[in-house]
């Protein structure tokens, strides 16, 4: 009988047997929303306006005003961004590339430059260059942890398709307003 049960809850509940394995976004078919490659070189600073996890030890721990900027071309998928929080700046190479299965670069590969050697990859979500960057952090809760990322000349723009995806990709909550302007 406990064998009986057993497959029965297995045919009923198989969504969530493997839920916590994959992420929706996480398809080649929606590459052309994810090429983190097509929104660089960028004048614009990158602002982390929300994610869905309060401390992140990359980028200021709880700091309130983080921020990207790219000093470098482009050359051969790479690029020299400076992060900015809390008065500190940290500069990283960017370097794009495919996830399995991706024909388009997906993945930022982050090495950061300070003498730290911390390096970690951010996994597109989806990404609109001129409204938003949802990007999941591989060293947050195995991938779960959301990102959501403006560049500066849209900070006042309305961004509710970006919400909408964040929250239907990466959750409603919890949230963690990091943007509450720059000073």
């Amino acid at each position: 009988m406990y064998f009986v049960t057993l497959f029965f809850a297995a045919l009923i509940f198989p969504p969530t047997l493997h839920a916590s394995k994959k992420f929706l976004d996480n398809n080649p078919a929606l590459g052309a929303y994810q090429d983190t490659s097509e929104c660089f070189p960028s004048k614009a600073n990158f602002y982390l306006l929300y994610r869905n996890y309060e401390y992140d030890p990359n980028y200021g721990g709880m700091a309130k005003c983080v921020y990207a900027t790219q000093h470098d071309p482009v050359v051969r998928d790479s690029t020299v961004m400076t992060f900015n929080y809390g008065g500190n700046k940290r500069p990283a190479k960017i370097t794009f590339g495919c996830g399995p299965g991706y024909t388009e670069k997906n993945v930022a590969s982050i090495k950061h430059l300070d003498g730290s050697n911390a390096s970690f990859n951010l996994t597109a979500v989806y990404l609109d260059c001129s409204q938003c960057h949802i990007l999941r952090s591989d060293y947050i809760d195995g991938g779960a942890g959301c990102m959501l990322w403006v560049p500066g000349d849209a900070l006042n723009e309305d961004h509710t398709c970006c919400d909408f995806i964040f929250d239907l990709l990466c959750g409603t909550s919890p949230k963690y307003q990091i943007y509450e302007g720059c000073k």
